[in-house]
């Protein structure tokens, strides 16, 4: 074996293409052979593949096949390669994988933020299209649609501008927008027509049972739409047909789960229960993407919450393993690389003033979530319950990741802010927006000083809303010359005088002291000038933090 740098003498690139291409989605243990042999068949190359490339799809296929451990290994080692190289796409594409493969584990926020360093990276149009199309996955997942809706348009917009309107991959990319469409109601035209340029698709590659198998699943959703209940099975089954006889290692999940809502749609429990009983307990069903479809179907066939807990309970101890160990690996390893964002002051870094004790989190919060998930419980609203117990997971997982540093990406602290609203509107019945402007691209990546919006959040929920008379919450990010960045946080609430101002304080002095504070520390150690106001409004109150680069 013949290294040169980081480049690695070995098939040529077609050959190597063939075995990650079509024998990748239609012949497992053929491109088995090709990743486990490669380096017992070395020849004197035409073309050479690079470490990162080779790893890269090595993790691909690892992740298609649910081996998570396996793809968050190679994922990592294809990233130090590329990094190594130099090699800008590359690196992206590296970021684009294991956005997919964050997504996959339900680590959401370190999902977002590897697309959105895949899209700062993207050298090609194709590199942007995939990267937006990922985020758009993300946002469905998160149950964001709009989001998911621009970001799925920005993907075709990008292929468009680039002469690919209905090439093989805009039919990929506008597969989601498809979905998506149905997903919310929106109609069959878009659908049906991207389902005709399948069928061209189709005709020019039969051989592929990938695309069969997307194109029928396709097409049983639109037929779920039509309240075409039987057909939707036909196509459904005609896609699982592919997936376990081709030996495909896609998860086969999605079709017996669309196969077992429409079923119960026709009333057949004795069919729900025969299609869902291969899935009980695999790790699939405790997916976000998939969990609440598989709670509705458990409940119609008749399972306790207690026999649905038992069948989950392996599952979920499996995938929060995995969890574990990606996140261990991944967060030394990925800090260090170099990327498109803001170096940390090394004086800052250093700084164990700023570490967070994240005992200032109000305890009363925790225990009115807890009595929150109690309430949905005794209403026998255990969906409901299983969704907000997900949500209180997600959220405190974030906090606790945000904790460990000092500083924190702008669309970290985001994530942050909009998972605890979240949580609190569905508890005290209030609404609220986060309007983001020009907070993106490499100021998203932006460090700040650590948890020091949300404090003035919390603040903002228990003195305005519910009881206090307040209903709604806005919290703006924006920026000013690519410098500054202000973050605004208003209220309908009662208001506060100057008197109830410094009541206001003092009610809340761990909070405020831990702002006050950490502002002090962050102007010695850190590169930026951080300013807070407080304005009251006719109705209600307005605090702005406004951060600066020194």
């Amino acid at each position: 074996m013949v290294l040169e740098g980081s480049l690695i003498k070995t098939l040529t690139t077609l050959e190597l293409k063939e075995g990650f291409g079509r024998n990748f989605y239609s012949d497992l243990s053929l491109a088995s052979k090709y990743l486990d042999g490669i380096l017992d068949k070395l020849k004197e190359p035409q073309d050479a593949f690079t470490i990162s490339e080779l790893r890269y799809n090595e993790a691909s296929y690892h992740m298609i096949a649910f081996d998570f451990r396996a793809s968050n290994r190679a994922s990592l080692q294809a990233l130090e390669y590329a990094v190594k190289d130099g090699d800008k796409e590359m690196i992206g594409m590296c970021y684009g994988l294991r956005g997919s493969l964050l997504r996959y584990l339900n680590l959401v926020g370190l999902s977002i933020s590897s697309y959105n360093q895949s899209l700062a990276y993207a050298q090609s149009h194709r590199r942007k299209a995939s990267s937006l199309n990922g985020l758009g996955v993300v946002w469905t997942v998160l149950g964001d649609h709009n989001k998911a809706e621009e970001k799925y348009k920005a993907t075709l917009d990008v292929l468009e501008n680039n002469g690919e309107e209905w090439s093989p991959y805009y039919i990929l990319c506008a597969f989601n927008l498809a979905h998506h469409y149905l997903d919310q109601g929106q109609g069959t035209a878009f659908a049906k027509k991207v389902r005709q340029h399948y069928m061209e698709m189709i005709n020019l590659d039969a051989s592929n049972i990938h695309t069969f198998a997307r194109f029928y699943h396709l097409v049983a959703k639109i037929c779920m739409h039509n309240e075409e209940w039987q057909d939707a099975i036909t196509y459904a089954k005609s896609a699982l047909y592919l997936v376990e006889e081709g030996n495909m290692p896609w998860d086969n999940t999605r079709f017996r789960l669309l196969m077992g809502k429409a079923g119960m749609a026709l009333g057949d429990i004795d069919f729900v229960q025969k299609t869902l009983a291969p899935v009980h307990g695999r790790q699939e069903t405790a997916l976000p993407h998939f969990h609440l479809d598989y709670l509705k179907l458990s409940m119609f066939c008749g399972f306790s919450e207690e026999e649905i807990s038992a069948r989950l309970s392996n599952a979920k101890h499996q995938l929060q393993l995995i969890q574990s160990e990606v996140l261990e690996t991944s967060q030394a390893f990925l800090m260090d690389l170099s990327a498109p964002r803001e170096s940390k002051p090394t004086a800052f870094k250093k700084s164990e003033d700023l570490k967070v004790n994240v005992s200032f989190l109000d305890t009363h919060f925790l225990s009115n979530a807890l009595a929150s998930v109690q309430h949905f419980i005794l209403k026998t609203d255990s969906i409901t319950g299983g969704i907000y117990v997900g949500q209180f997971s997600e959220y405190i997982r974030q906090l606790m990741y945000a904790a460990r540093d000092a500083e924190i990406y702008v669309e970290q602290e985001i994530a942050l802010v909009e998972a605890y609203l979240k949580l609190e509107a569905q508890r005290l019945g209030f609404t609220y927006k986060i309007n983001i402007k020009d907070v993106q691209g490499s100021f998203a990546t932006r460090y700040i000083p650590s948890l020091i919006v949300h404090p003035i959040v919390e603040n903002a929920i228990k003195h305005a809303m519910g009881p206090n008379g307040g209903n709604h919450i806005d919290v703006y990010f924006r920026t000013s010359n690519n410098r500054s960045l202000y973050v605004h946080v208003l209220d309908n609430g009662p208001g506060l005088s100057k008197l109830s101002l410094e009541i206001y304080d003092q009610s809340r002095g761990v909070g405020n002291e831990l702002i006050r504070e950490r502002i002090r520390i962050y102007e010695e150690h850190g590169s930026w000038n951080v300013s807070l106001r407080r304005r009251e409004l006719e109705q209600g109150l307005q605090v702005t933090f406004n951060f600066t680069k020194t």
